[in-house]
Order: structure tokens, then C-alpha cells, then sequence
């Protein structure tokens, strides 16, 4: 059908062209045009011989067989889409905000968009972004929301975090730690923090806020629409990445920001185990404490690691010191700890590093880099 619609656009400028010859040949009937040998036709004077007409009247039927052809494909995927959006039981406010957003959008294939879940996914990301910049009151959007969630779910386009190739950030699961990063062009400096995921719906990604205490804080609001990137670690796979946009900052049902979704993941470190051994440093209540732990994953905002429960249970929110040994470079790094998993059995925690210096963030950035070039080798 897109061949068909780019033919039709240029028919009407092939037909003046043919139109111009035609009369330009007719309008000189002194000169006499011979036609080549290998053809059975004799001399003939300008104007006098029909094959020029035949040429104009074979491009006016063929521009006609084109342009009926177009329309009836239009018309019948035109029903095909009414026909799917009955089958799948579209309620008529669903179908209504549908057909306006196709309208607004003026999307020539409804079809696609409906049935195609990567069309489906850029038309949401359009509608989100027509939310953005409009003056809708956080409830107004949360109705918005309500409804293109029940829509995607009717289309049978939804994402998992189980598929074998992640292409859409809407694929993510709100147990999973999403680490943002920020380009601060007025400093130069990439500050960082670890949020979770508050929300996660068709049109946006809600995440907490950054901590009080850090850099971003106070940048971050200062930058409507700030451009961030945002990665994560699919468990047993590797770590993902991709752009976003900072949207808007949302108190209701409760406090998050939200961000744009992306279907452009990028792959990246590959999360398998690393078993490095490391040591701990905190305090609590004047006491010093200090245990041995292994880091299990690592990147440049952070990392994994384990420590038996018999030993020690550090809490959210402690602030510690790491020290390992990287490629024969003793790294000592200050990091707080954002997350406990399996308190009760086997505890393991996230840590987001703090204040880092520039050589320690090239350390990092060097050994990840080596293990996602190792990965891709394999």
C-alpha cells in the first residue's frame, strides 16, 4: 500500500510531463522526426503519427489502474481495521481515543498501528509526549493512562521482561533498580543515582525521586525535559541502556517522576558472576565494623554483593566503604546501600558508589568495557 500511495503522489507530475511533449511534438508539424531502423515504423511528420498519443493514453490508464487500486487497498484494510477493533472488543471510549489520535497523528495506515508492535509502541510514545507539553491535570493523565493500558492489553501487544531479545523499556518489572545518569553540561560532571520504579505504564516510566543529599537533586528540576540515561540489569543476561526524557514530576497517587519510554535498548555488560572478594567498612553507633564480602556484579555507577546473614545485616541507607582489588589496582570506593534482597535467607545489596574521583571512574569504566568486549567475542 505505500508503493501504491508514493505512485499515486508522483502520477499527476508524470502525466504533465507527458502532456508537455506530446503537445510540443504536435505543435511542430514542419519538422520530420525519423524513427530508428530497429523499429517498424516509417518517417513520419510531427503530429501525424499516433504513437505519441498512445504513449499519453497508456500513462492516463495506468494513472487510473493505480489510483482505484490505492483506494480500494485503502479502503479494504480500511475495513480490516474496523473489523479487528470490533474483534477484539474495544470498548467505545477506547476506540474513540483510538481513532483521535490516529486522526491527530494523521496516520495513513490505522492497521499497522493496531497489529504491529513496534508502530504500536512509537504511536504511544507520540501520545505521550503530546501529554507532556499539554496542560492535563495529574488526574485527567492518570484517566489517560488507565485507559491506553486497558487498550494495549485488548491489542495483545504487550512486552516481557522474558522475551529473548529486549527492544522496549516497557518490558521492565518494578523489582528491577534502574541506575540514571545525568550529563550536567554547566559543570561538566555526570551525576548519578539509583531509583526504583514507582509505576510503570503504557505511556510512562514513574520513578522515585533522587535522595536529598545528592548533586542531581537540584539539577535535575532545574532541566524541564532534561535528557537522562537509564540503565538496568536483565538477571542472568546483561546490562541494558537507553535514552529518555524527564517529563514531568507527579504527586499523584504519589510523588515519582515520570520519564519517556524507549524501544531502543542497547545491550551492554554481560551479568554473569564475578566472585570478587572484597571488604566492607561501616559504622553503627560509634562502632566501627569491618566483614568480608564478594562482589558479584559490577559497573561504573555501582555494584552486587553477597554477605553470609551469620555474619552481619547491613541496613538500607548504611554508608560504607569497599575495598577491592581491580586488575592489580587496589580501588577504595565510599558507596551507601540501596537495596537488602532476601534479608531472611541469603541477604545480597545493592551499592551505588559515591564521590567518585575521575581515576577511579575510568578504572571502572575500563574493566566493564573489557568484560562487554569479551562477551561479544564469544
Amino acid at each position: 500500500m505505500l508503493f501504491l500511495h508514493s505512485v499515486s503522489k508522483y502520477i499527476t507530475f508524470s502525466l504533465f510531463l507527458t502532456t508537455t511533449l506530446v503537445f510540443s511534438v504536435f505543435a511542430q508539424n514542419e519538422r520530420t522526426y525519423t524513427i530508428p531502423k530497429g523499429l517498424d515504423l516509417k518517417s513520419y511528420t510531427g503530429g501525424t503519427d499516433p504513437i505519441l498519443l498512445y504513449i499519453f493514453l497508456f500513462f492516463i490508464l495506468f494513472s487510473i489502474t493505480i489510483t482505484i487500486a490505492y483506494f480500494i487497498i485503502r479502503y479494504l484494510r480500511k475495513k480490516k481495521y474496523l473489523t479487528r477493533c470490533i474483534s477484539l472488543g474495544l470498548s467505545k471510549q477506547e476506540k474513540g481515543l483510538l481513532e483521535h489520535f490516529i486522526n491527530f497523528f494523521q496516520i495513513k495506515d490505522p492497521l499497522n498501528t493496531i497489529v504491529l508492535k513496534n508502530q504500536y509502541d512509537h504511536f504511544s510514545n507520540r501520545i505521550a509526549h503530546h501529554f507532556s507539553i499539554s496542560n492535563l491535570t495529574e488526574e485527567k493523565i492518570q484517566e489517560e493512562i488507565k485507559i491506553f493500558d486497558a487498550l494495549r492489553k485488548r491489542l495483545k501487544l504487550n512486552h516481557s521482561i522474558k522475551e529473548k531479545k529486549l527492544n522496549s523499556s516497557r518490558s521492565l518489572i518494578k523489582s528491577i533498580p534502574l541506575h540514571i545518569s545525568y550529563y550536567d553540561s554547566g559543570t561538566n560532571n555526570t551525576l548519578y543515582y539509583i531509583a526504583h520504579i514507582v509505576d510503570i505504564n503504557d505511556l510512562y516510566i514513574g520513578i522515585s525521586l533522587p535522595p536529598a543529599d545528592t548533586p542531581i537533586s537540584n539539577t535535575l528540576f532545574l532541566k524541564p525535559y532534561a535528557q537522562i540515561t537509564v540503565s538496568f540489569v536483565r538477571k542472568n543476561d546483561a546490562e541494558y541502556s537507553f535514552d529518555s526524557k524527564l517529563f514531568r514530576t507527579i504527586q499523584y497517587p504519589e510523588t515519582m517522576l515520570y520519564i519517556s519510554h524507549s524501544s531502543n535498548l542497547t545491550k551492554g555488560i554481560p551479568h554473569k558472576k564475578l566472585d570478587i572478594p572484597c571488604n566492607i567498612m561501616y559504622v553503627t553507633e560509634s562502632t566501627t565494623h569491618e566483614v568480608n564480602s564478594s562482589i558479584e556484579f559490577l559497573n561504573p555507577q555501582g555494584c552486587s554483593l553477597s554477605i553470609p546473614k551469620e555474619e552481619v545485616l547491613i541496613k538500607k541507607g548504611a554508608n560504607v566503604i569497599i575495598n577491592f582489588k581491580l586488575e592489580d589496582e587496589e580501588l577504595s570506593i565510599q558507596g551507601i546501600i540501596t537495596e537488602v534482597k532476601n534479608p531472611e535467607t541469603t541477604p545480597s545489596y545493592e551499592l551505588e558508589f559515591r564521590s567518585l574521583r575521575d581515576a577511579l571512574s575510568l578504572s571502572l569504566l575500563k574493566f566493564t568495557q573489557k568484560l562487554k568486549m569479551s562477551s561479544e567475542k564469544r
